[in-house]
């Protein structure tokens, strides 16, 4: 048994032997190698490195190709935290670096890729636009419905259909 196998497993056995319903997050940018661990013992694991609120960071997530097949219900590719709104840590908090336009991206390629919607900001100085993210019921229907293994999971790909998910959405799959 590898050695990363050996730990992720036991921790598995005594979250299960609680009896508790606990969600198992794995947080150590997993090469897709252990893909078949993650999905097997974990809820959640992470995919990428530590995120910030540059536009840069944002879209080196476009490409998560090959995660797809481990994802399904109770299984989840993890993206990192959001940076919407009000962000940072300690005394070096601020508003996000984002554009408004980022922002809305940022919260529908979570959706569309089916990530767990983790706030990463200060819940308490949420400002009227991202609440407006936050609450959007058409971004939000993205999260139920699977995406995640149809889209074409890296959007640099020649796309070839365009479906309609619901009246004004239009998901694009190869």
């Amino acid at each position: 048994e590898e050695p990363t196998l050996k730990y992720v497993k036991k921790m598995w056995e005594a979250l299960n032997a609680t009896g508790k319903e606990i969600v198992f997050s794995l947080s150590k940018n997993a090469p897709i190698s252990c893909g078949h661990i993650c999905s097997k013992y974990a809820n959640m694991w992470r995919t990428t490195k530590d995120i910030d609120d540059t536009w840069e960071s944002i879209s080196e997530r476009f490409n998560q190709g090959g995660w797809e097949k481990f994802a399904g219900p109770g299984h989840w590719n993890d993206i990192d935290m959001m940076v919407l709104g009000y962000v940072g840590w300690s005394k070096q908090q601020h508003s996000t670096h984002l554009t408004q336009d980022e922002q809305i991206t940022h919260m529908t390629l979570w959706c569309i890729l089916s990530s767990p919607i983790i706030l990463g900001c200060d819940l308490t100085r949420l400002d009227d636009f991202t609440m407006s993210i936050l609450t959007n019921d058409e971004i939000l229907y993205l999260l139920t419905v699977d995406l995640a293994k149809n889209l074409c999971y890296n959007p640099c790909r020649t796309l070839l259909n365009s479906q309609t998910v619901k009246e004004g959405i239009y998901v694009t799959t190869q």
